[in-house]
């Protein structure tokens, strides 16, 4: 965890991904392991839109992840790593999330040798990123649900399913929100609190 200049607390997987692999940490410390916003967001639609074309959940990570999100401009090579992933259970889609983080391993590095100390760095970088969307995915589905569970429960009033319905649409408005519009949403929510308005 880190204070960002707008007062907002952050978190950064480049501190725990060194803290992780102390070679990475070896390379260019400049480089840093998360993925840029717009890194985020090219994942982000990548993924809704091969869930659509591909007919599988938009949390789980494919052979293309890695290309999309511009860890790596070889499609061979983005396809390799996800090959890894997928062979050390970091990527299973019979997880909870799709993505288990713990399986993640000093021997990574090793396993990954075939892209550069900079790609391997991201793809951890994608791991966690990732593992945090379908964690968000995950509980708008189940808020979801619920919603609709009381839409269509007999007893609830014509008042509160109005509410209810209000609320569905805002469930489907933060699904559709990319990464970097929630990110610009939470710095100026933040940047409210730190400075509210001065009424004389």
């Amino acid at each position: 965890m880190y204070r960002k200049s707008s007062g907002a607390v952050g978190f950064s997987f480049n501190r725990l991904i060194t803290n992780a692999f102390p070679n990475f940490a070896n390379d260019n410390p400049g480089e840093d392991a998360d993925l840029t916003s717009t890194q985020k967001d090219l994942l982000w639609v990548h993924q809704l839109g091969a869930a659509e074309t591909r007919g599988r959940s938009p949390m789980t990570l494919d052979e293309d992840s890695a290309f999309s999100a511009g860890i790596t401009t070889s499609e061979k090579n983005s396809a390799r790593i996800h090959k890894e992933l997928v062979k050390n259970r970091i990527t299973d889609p019979a997880a909870p999330l799709g993505i288990d983080t713990t399986r993640i391993t000093q021997r990574l590095p090793h396993e990954l040798a075939f892209v550069s100390i900079h790609a391997q760095r991201k793809t951890v970088g994608m791991l966690f990123f990732w593992e945090q969307e379908a964690l968000r995915w995950r509980l708008l589905d189940q808020e979801e649900s619920e919603l609709k569970a009381a839409l269509e429960d007999e007893g609830t009033s014509a008042a509160s399913k109005q509410e209810l319905k209000v609320r569905l649409e805002g469930v489907s408005m933060r699904r559709g929100m990319r990464p970097s519009s929630r990110q610009e949403e939470a710095e100026s929510s933040a940047h409210q609190e730190a400075h509210p308005p001065q009424y004389s």
